[in-house]
């Protein structure tokens, strides 16, 4: 950016703004100049996009082409389901509850599917000087399914039930900076934070497991804001959905949405070719050529930072030992589970989160080094350990190719396939797991899995440093200030960090097509998820 264009953007934003919404603000333009120009900005950034004002959740472009026609029931094929699922929006998930949930919970705020910031059930955040404080104001006539308006007292009662000790919300950690909420009005909260934290309007949105409820939540009745509305549901099975008729953005094409649940791939494609549903996520490589080539489907891929990870407790077992947990990394064909699990649809990557975040890493890149491995196992004095991985069913082939990569090395390796209810019971229990993400921020991530007071810390890592990193790119102001303290974090997560994350997946969505309206893009990873409302049939 030259002098000029910086000059420009300064002159936008207006004088009486502290330090904290002057670099809000100044986010805000940069993003918006980068799409339609600093002469189409002026007009769009009085208008919505100062932090005074917020503008609503803008639906990508459609895919699939066609003219749809409204009506009909769209059935979906998850890869994951089990007898024990439930739909609670907060408490420890299974897959099905998460991917199913999107189309009826909605959060505040989300990163969209180009990885953009977007306000969905607030208008505006504005913060006092040091970010100690944020304020708050809900996008007006927003209700909940069952027609009860959304305030502000319900965004505490969601808040409360997710920081609630006894209840385990896996987005506990993205809250941990909340002290307080103050109800000014129905429209508007005070949060007041016990440290600064100059990124909470994201921190508080994104993750999938954050939808907004009323006071009083029913589990068993489920009721929020999204697209649809809860109908039945049988666990292990499906859940049905129907259109919220007085949704606060464009209602729902379809009539009713089915989520079905098909963890066992070629149950999955079996059932999309035979037209027992209309689409299905995680299409396995070995198909796609084939649902390309029958003229009745195809296959969406699109480029994502979504990732499954392999989790290697650094507190018990064999490792607790960092050059075990080097030495897998180290030992495992990333090339190889790219091409033979995703067919080529996906990038390498090399331990570490985040993909898009501006303060990514790409400098760090783990070698395949088999003798190297081999070393460090001998070192570790590991050779003939257990190493054991326990999953559920739909990463079990991932996890074969990484125990035949340590056994290469010199462990003793194998997998252990459990239903979802037997896995999620001891989620965070379990030596050496597995667990998918979406693509957020890497603080979000962090807040979420491995920083301080995160409750999907799977890993149970707990580095003194790296809290400390996390507090200072957390209450960082400007983006710039928050990319030191963040690399440092990836150092530290690449040297000596649990995770082992091979590959960067695409968003592989198999559909009929006579289906339109899909997402074109889904860098977040959950984009065809929060898509089910655009999508309809064209005949």
């Amino acid at each position: 950016m030259n002098d000029s264009t910086a000059s420009d953007i300064d002159r936008l934003i207006p004088e009486n703004l502290n330090p904290v919404q002057r670099a809000y603000t100044r986010r805000t333009i940069l993003r918006a100049s980068a799409m339609v120009g600093l002469a189409g900005v002026s007009a769009s950034f009085l208008a919505a996009c100062s932090p005074q004002s917020g503008g609503g959740a803008t639906p990508a472009p459609d895919g699939g082409g066609g003219e749809i026609k409204p009506g009909g029931i769209l059935r979906y094929g998850v890869a994951s389901g089990d007898p024990g699922d439930v739909l609670d929006p907060h408490y420890p998930l299974t897959g099905f509850a998460t991917w199913a949930g999107m189309a009826l919970y909605e959060p505040l705020t989300w990163t969209n599917d180009d990885f953009e910031f977007e306000q969905v059930l607030t208008e505006s955040w504005t913060p006092n000087d040091d970010a100690t404080e944020w304020t708050m104001k809900l996008k007006p006539g927003v209700v909940f399914h069952d027609g009860k308006p959304v305030t502000a007292a319900d965004v505490v009662f969601t808040v409360n039930r997710i920081l609630d000790p006894d209840g385990g919300a896996i987005a506990a950690g993205n809250f941990s900076m909340v002290d307080s909420m103050e109800v000014v009005d129905d429209q508007t909260l005070l949060w007041k934070l016990n440290a600064p934290t100059g990124w909470f309007p994201i921190s508080v949105g994104d993750g999938g497991a954050m939808g907004v409820v009323p006071d009083g939540f029913d589990v068993n009745n489920p009721v929020s804001t999204g697209p649809f509305k809860f109908k039945s549901f049988t666990p292990g099975s499906e859940t049905i959905w129907e259109r919220f008729d007085d949704y606060h953005g464009t209602p729902a094409i379809v009539d009713e949405f089915h989520a079905i649940a098909l963890p066992d791939n070629d149950a999955r494609v079996n059932a999309l070719i035979a037209g027992q549903v209309d689409a299905i996520q995680n299409v396995p490589a070995a198909s796609i050529a084939q649902l390309n080539g029958d003229g009745a489907h195809t296959v969406d891929v699109l480029e994502s930072g979504q990732f499954m990870v392999l989790t290697m407790r650094v507190d018990q077992g064999v490792t607790a030992d960092v050059d075990v947990r080097q030495a897998v990394r180290m030992a495992v064909d990333r090339e190889q589970i790219l091409n033979i699990i995703y067919g080529g649809n996906g990038e390498i990557a090399n331990d570490l989160y985040g993909r898009w975040d501006p303060a990514f890493d790409d400098s760090l890149v783990r070698d395949h080094d088999v003798e190297g491995a081999k070393a460090l196992i001998a070192k570790a004095g590991a050779a003939g350990k257990e190493f054991v991985i326990s999953t559920p069913a739909q990463y079990k082939d991932t996890c074969q190719i990484i125990a035949e990569s340590a056994n290469e090395i010199g462990l003793n390796a194998s997998v252990d396939v459990l239903d979802d209810t037997s896995f999620y019971q001891k989620y965070t229990e379990w030596d050496i797991a597995t667990d998918w993400y979406p693509s957020t921020t890497i603080l979000t991530t962090a807040a979420m899995s491995d920083g301080p007071g995160a409750f999907l810390n799977q890993t149970h890592f707990d580095d003194a440093e790296y809290n400390d990193l996390f507090v200072q790119a957390s209450s960082a102001i400007e983006d710039a200030d928050r990319v030191e303290p963040l690399k440092k974090m990836q150092r530290i997560l690449f040297d000596r960090g649990g995770y082992l994350i091979a590959v960067w997946e695409k968003t592989l969505n198999a559909r009929a097509l006579n289906t339109a309206g899909w997402p074109t893009a889904d860098r977040s990873g959950f984009g065809v998820f929060r898509a089910f409302g655009r999508v309809g049939f064209t005949s």
